[in-house]
């Protein structure tokens, strides 16, 4: 895709991604992303502490053992529950000839394939 680039001292033709013009669009109109963005580039992103901390839940999520295994476990389930209650994430409209797919990839795998199985009698898991 073909876009403009204004650089001040000509106008150059730059090819942009596809996706770099969709966020550069949700930027300009909707206000909601633009200070989410906002936010994650300033505070999220580029914040050594988050590094840090998200580094130490990393391994004691692949250290876990006996009781921390479970309870990671009831939290992914806990916390996909949640997302479908307010989002129906899980709520899919497939028929089985579709082959619908989940892939659970988290810390604790299958709390959120129990949250969508409900929605879902005919998914396929995959961990």
């Amino acid at each position: 895709m073909e876009v403009p680039v204004d650089s001040g001292v000509s106008s150059p033709t730059v090819t942009l991604s596809a996706i770099t013009v969709f966020h550069k669009r949700l930027r300009q109109t909707e206000p909601v992303y633009f200070k989410l963005m906002e936010l994650k580039e300033k505070k999220g992103w580029k914040n050594t502490k988050g590094d840090e901390h998200f580094k130490h839940q990393r391994q004691r999520a692949d250290s876990a053992t006996g009781k921390a295994v479970v309870r990671f476990y009831q939290m992914m389930q806990e916390i996909g529950d949640e997302m479908q209650t307010k989002t129906g994430a899980f709520s899919q409209v497939n028929r089985p000839e579709d082959g619908f797919r989940i892939l659970d990839l988290c810390m604790a795998p299958g709390g959120y394939t129990s949250s969508a199985r409900p929605s879902n009698k005919s998914i396929c898991q995959t961990n």
